[in-house]
């Protein structure tokens, strides 16, 4: 009997050891879970805070990125700008020189070059004239105006529409060609360009140092002021009354010298004093209308003047940088819904 109790105390001593052992393994599993399920969270919070810190620098790179498109495209936009200008400034000066190679005068019957009368008309080295006059013609004095009304025919939609996203890249590479007039006659400066070529150039040889030629630089003065009076195509209605102004004054002087040159020098008809006052003022007038111009622009009060008396006078829009990542951001995503059409379509 004690023997059996003894068997049954060492038993249960086992079993106590045994399940004393299990619940010291089942504590280790259990402090190692919670060490691993800690390590594990751990991980997944660097994980989460690196792929954060990499959505911040993608954005951050996407940031830098389309100001840096802004800025090229702004970089791109001032250099045609420029090459514009460059080519408008010398415009006039450049097809007076190209029309003097066509320039001959005649001296004891034969035609000499009127700039350098050294050189016989249509011999041997004025071919070579005629030659690099004829390809400038084509290229400059056809070829400016020919490119001007193309490169606003192709940007026509976002001369005026401040909505469309390529405004303000077309507004800073060709402002300076149409934005002084209004929008059905965005083409007028091709007009003007036309219209120099003829007073400039094209007088050079008609009829040199003739009554002729005074006419037909009536005729050139008189047509353009029609159509000027007729269209007032300047979105300022100072600048079309500028404009209007020193087109008159342009065409009385005109007609002053047309008299003076038909006038007989034995029996004059007309007092060279009185048209030399006539064509003081008229300079004058036009040399007041430059200063009226130039007020208008740079003065306040002058401008409330015109404006209290029905006149609009245009200022220049500036853009600011939110306006120019507006315009980006309007580009991309005209891109990306044509991209898109582009896939519908394919597919």
């Amino acid at each position: 009997m004690i023997e059996l109790e003894t068997a049954n105390e060492v038993a249960s001593k086992k079993e106590m050891e045994k399940t004393n052992r299990l619940a010291e393994n089942l504590k280790e599993i259990n402090d190692k879970l919670t060490k691993s399920k800690s390590q594990k969270e751990n991980e997944i919070e660097s994980v989460k805070q690196v792929v954060e810190d990499a959505e911040w620098d993608v954005e951050d790179a996407e940031t830098h990125v389309d100001e840096l498109k802004i800025e090229a495209q702004a970089s791109k936009d001032r250099l045609v700008f420029w090459i514009n200008s460059v080519i408008f400034l010398v415009f006039p000066g450049l097809v007076v020189k190209i029309f003097k190679l066509f320039d001959c005068t005649y001296i004891l019957h034969n035609q000499y070059l009127y700039s350098d009368l050294g050189i016989e008309c249509w011999t041997g080295l004025h071919w070579w004239y005629v030659g690099i006059g004829v390809i400038s013609l084509l290229i400059y004095v056809v070829g400016v105006p020919c490119y001007t009304y193309y490169s606003l025919l192709i940007r026509h939609d976002s001369l005026f529409d401040e909505d469309h996203y390529d405004y303000y890249s077309t507004r800073r590479q060709y402002g300076g060609v149409f934005a002084a007039y209004e929008a059905d006659y965005w083409y007028w400066e091709v007009i003007e360009q036309i219209k120099k070529v003829l007073l400039t150039g094209f007088l050079i040889i008609v009829a040199k140092g003739s009554s002729v030629q005074i006419l037909v630089a009536e005729v050139i003065t008189a047509i353009y002021l029609l159509a000027m009076v007729r269209t007032v195509p300047y979105h300022s209605d100072a600048d079309d009354l500028l404009q209007s102004i020193a087109s008159i004054c342009l065409l009385f002087t005109l007609m002053i010298v047309f008299a003076l040159k038909t006038d007989d020098p034995d029996k004059p008809q007309y007092d060279k004093n009185v048209m030399g006052i006539l064509l003081t003022i008229l300079s004058i007038a036009v040399f007041t209308s430059a200063i009226m111009g130039i007020s208008i622009l740079f003065c306040p009060n002058i401008s409330k003047w015109f404006h209290k008396n029905g006149c609009t006078c245009y200022h220049a829009h500036h853009i600011t940088l939110e306006e120019e990542e507006e315009a980006a951001r309007k580009k991309e995503e005209a891109k990306e819904a044509e991209e898109s059409k582009n896939d519908e379509t394919k597919k």
